[in-house]
């Protein structure tokens, strides 16, 4: 799966993935993203095994976390939809990552081809995102590990809203809120069950997005106010955050599917692998290789 230099034509015509074109890494420097960007950080860095074979980052942006990984892992697969994002990751992580353009919902891996995966800020943009936790779950070797995050639905600012009138969604109503097209939210509670019918053992959740509030209000001091990692734990215990990042855990101890773990994202066979391709013997399609990106869009 490794990159390798090659003329190659422009990427296919798919429909327009959600952050296509989208400056990502500005809209992580405002400063009470900033401050998010760090907590995030430092929770996907205790909560990721210490060492592993491959990790999967689905839906990575620009690679945003890739610092955490990258020299904690054998093997680091980089996966997004949005062509642009994958373009910044590339001219940053080029030689530590493979990059893969792919929809979530149909990745083309082998069963059991990691032993780790992220899918941060990610689970929300899907209205209904058990198809995504069952790719994942399909992806990670017995023993695996999952870090998903999620908005909460039910949390306290949300409740005040809905009994003063001014929240159009119930709360406390089943399923999916919509907040507007493409972002949703669960209760925390629905959220554990979704992660765990998909095979996943809930580890813990972590409370997060609350002091970065307080770093939006307070100016020249918000370098002063702490990451929130220490509080994230009661937060996510008491399922009293706006966000929630989870740890989850595949049943079972095994090993990582060896090389080659490519399947074609149609049809699930494997794939044959040519000039800078990889071909389908059964669909006939051929998924090449594009300015060090591999093109899986279907």
């Amino acid at each position: 799966m490794g990159a390798m230099a090659v003329e190659a034509p422009v990427p296919r015509p798919v429909a327009r993935a959600l952050y296509e074109g989208f400056d990502y890494a500005a809209f992580w420097r405002d400063p009470a993203r900033a401050h998010m960007d760090v907590l995030e950080h430092r929770l996907v860095e205790r909560l990721l095994p210490r060492v592993g074979r491959r990790i999967l980052d689905a839906g990575c942006g620009f690679g945003r976390l890739a610092d955490v990984y990258v020299n904690r892992f054998d093997e680091c697969v980089l996966v997004d939809s949005a062509w642009s994002l994958l373009e910044q990751a590339r001219d940053r992580w080029a030689s530590h990552v493979t990059l893969v353009a792919a929809d979530l919902r149909a990745m083309p891996f082998a069963t059991g081809a990691f032993d780790a995966a992220l899918a941060v800020r990610v689970l929300h943009h899907f209205e209904d995102p058990r198809p995504v936790l069952a790719g994942l779950r399909a992806v990670l070797a017995p023993g695996g590990r999952l870090l998903f995050t999620s908005s909460n639905a039910r949390n306290p600012k949300r409740i005040l809203r809905a009994l003063l009138g001014g929240e159009p969604w119930s709360p406390f109503r089943a399923g999916p809120i919509s907040y507007d097209r493409h972002t949703f939210g669960w209760s925390a509670g629905e959220l554990r069950d979704l992660v765990t019918a998909a095979g996943f053992r809930v580890r813990e959740l972590r409370g997060v997005g609350v002091l970065d509030k307080l770093v939006a209000h307070v100016g020249p001091v918000a370098r002063l106010v702490p990451p929130g990692v220490g509080v994230s734990r009661p937060l996510g215990a008491l399922r009293l955050a706006p966000s929630l990042l989870g740890a989850a855990e595949v049943a079972g101890a095994g090993s990582v599917c060896p090389a080659p773990v490519l399947r074609c994202p149609a049809c699930r066979v494997a794939l044959v692998a040519g000039d800078a391709v990889f071909d389908c013997p059964a669909c006939l399609r051929a998924f090449p290789l594009v300015d060090g990106i591999w093109d899986f869009r279907l």
